[in-house]
């Protein structure tokens, strides 16, 4: 029997580009349509991966945010031909209100830029959960790192002040922690939670927080360069995410975000040159 095509929508993007990469490599047939191909909506998609989304620029461009989260998406829903979809969200919906279960109840302000995100990641969601199309799923994915050189995530942004100014300097409080994960986890992930999930929402995470001060630690002693917290920095620490439900029905065992510093300085500092 011919393997079924996977469409991976937004694959431009680090963990698209990544998830193409790994189907290639299991030797699937991929298709990566650029962005604006109205071709996805005149022929089968097969399994639909939405890669589509706005990062640490979504502040800068709004109405880009809501249209790759939420327009776009509607579309896709509307008027694709495909036989199963997963819609990449995120865990900052659950912004610092304590519970991260994927059923966890969440408080959202329509005036802060940042739930503006979380208000078009929950709408992206919400389409997909009653668009009325079979074989729709969610997950919700924490800080997702690698070598992603076209982005200046929080992680990648240490290394790359260290590398380049010689001295890191932290904005945030050192006992501020996030939650990350390795894209190497995510991607396999992804394609058995389409595949094989029994639910429709799930939460993709290390379930476990590293702290600021630690993460920059690491790096700091890695590059041999000095570092410190800004006077007045802020904390901003997120619970850990919830990850009963994935560890339920699939092994799951990510690597730890620390061990990988000395790997991605190397990776970033060849990187510049």
């Amino acid at each position: 029997m011919k393997p079924a095509l996977n469409t991976v929508l937004g694959a431009t993007g680090f963990v698209g580009s990544s998830l193409v990469a790994h189907l290639e490599r299991q030797n699937e047939p991929v298709w990566a349509p650029v962005r604006g191909d109205e071709a996805i909506f005149e022929q089968p998609l097969g399994d639909v991966y939405y890669c589509i989304g706005m990062t640490s620029d979504f502040r800068e461009h709004p109405f880009e945010t809501v249209e790759a989260h939420v327009g776009y998406l509607a579309r896709v829903l509307s008027k694709a031909r495909f036989d199963r979809l997963i819609y990449l969200s995120s865990t900052r919906v659950y912004g610092d209100y304590g519970g991260t279960a994927e059923d966890a109840s969440m408080i959202i302000q329509p005036r802060p830029m940042s739930d503006l995100y979380n208000l078009s990641k929950l709408l992206g969601e919400s389409l997909c959960f009653n668009a009325r199309r079979p074989g729709v799923k969610v997950v919700r994915m924490s800080n997702v790192y690698g070598p992603d050189f076209s982005s200046r995530n929080f992680f990648a942004s240490l290394i790359l002040e260290g590398l380049e100014r010689g001295a890191i300097e932290l904005g945030t409080a050192a006992d501020s922690g996030k939650d990350y994960i390795h894209v190497a986890d995510v991607v396999p992930m992804l394609v058995a939670m389409l595949r094989d999930g029994q639910h429709d929402l799930y939460n993709l995470a290390s379930g476990r927080n590293v702290a600021n001060g630690a993460l920059v630690e690491a790096i700091a002693s890695v590059l041999n360069v000095p570092w410190s917290v800004r006077p007045g920095a802020p904390v901003f620490d997120f619970p850990a995410i919830d990850v009963r439900r994935l560890h339920a029905e699939f092994s799951f065992n990510p690597r730890s975000a620390l061990d990988d510093v000395p790997e991605l300085c190397a990776l970033y500092a060849e990187s510049l040159q």
